[in-house]
């Protein structure tokens, strides 16, 4: 989007509106980003692309530094190289354009579509409304079986109104919805019990091999990052008792708006992989 600013009936200067792809909204990784998307059907060098990103938001970076950016992104097999000059991957635009254009609704999650990799949001409230959204869709169960399976180290202590309570019971209540919990402590056990009263099962003390938060619905696998969030939590259960834990709501929940904590997913939908995932998670509560 672009707003032309003027003066004197002449133009002083084109603003570029950043779309908050990858937060914070003016790294480089979200600049460059939104320079690709921008010119989606073009092919631009870094030299061209460091250029556009001068013209259009006043600001230099290095040559080094976009091209670490670059190869950052096709790592991440979204975007694509063809001799020196780098693209974004149609399918990959395609899903984030989605996402883009559902978030011009105001108070509307983003619909998943099996052609997005990777989707950034800036605070755990919009990451758990884009989650809860897809499930109860179906959109994200990508046509397969009926079953949620996430292993994480903490479940989230966040409260709920009424109308995502009456969410999490059709979606228990249609789906096998199973949660393995690394650590065992008083908010875990607390939330375990109030989930098993909905259908939802859970299983505490069960190990992970990773750092990040690993989830299956259906045929599709995606994994949950979210920078400094998982030891903030992590901080927040030690300690806790039945007798302390008046106000503690108050404090997770004010995370769920803290633009300090972008949460990040990846996507996968290799049948082989959510097959030999679902068949490993089974196994740990056997």
């Amino acid at each position: 989007m672009v707003l032309n600013k003027t003066f004197k009936n002449k133009p002083i200067v084109d603003v570029i509106m950043l779309a908050n792809i990858f937060p914070p909204k003016e790294s480089l990784k979200n600049i460059v980003m939104n320079i690709l998307i921008s010119c989606k059907d073009e092919e631009l060098s870094v030299e061209e692309i460091r250029s556009k990103i001068k013209k259009n938001y006043n600001k230099s970076f290095t040559y080094q530094g976009i091209n670490k950016i670059l190869i950052h992104f096709k790592e991440e097999d979204i975007v694509e190289r063809k001799d020196k000059a780098w693209r974004v991957k149609k399918e990959w635009c395609k899903g984030i354009c989605s996402v883009l254009d559902s978030y011009s609704q105001k108070g509307q999650a983003p619909v998943y579509t099996p052609e997005m990799r990777t989707v950034t949001f800036k605070c755990v409230g919009e990451a758990f409304d884009f989650i809860l959204k897809n499930i109860e869709s179906g959109a994200l169960k990508n046509n397969g079986e009926d079953l949620f399976i996430s292993h994480v180290k903490n479940i989230a202590f966040f409260g709920i109104d009424s109308k995502q309570k009456q969410l999490l019971k059709r979606i228990a209540k249609r789906s096998r919805c199973m949660f393995l919990v690394e650590k065992k402590n008083i908010i875990n056990s607390l939330i375990a019990k109030y989930f098993k009263t909905i259908g939802i099962e859970v299983y505490l003390g069960i190990p992970r091999s990773t750092p990040y938060t690993t989830t299956i619905y259906g045929d599709t696998v995606y994994l949950t990052y979210s920078q400094g969030m998982v030891e903030y939590m992590e901080n927040m259960y030690k300690g806790v008792t039945t007798k302390n834990m008046t106000g503690l709501m108050d404090v997770f929940d004010a995370i769920k708006e803290n633009t300090n904590y972008p949460v990040k997913f990846t996507f996968e939908t290799d049948k082989a992989i959510v097959q030999q995932t679902k068949e490993y998670f089974l196994k740990l509560i056997i």
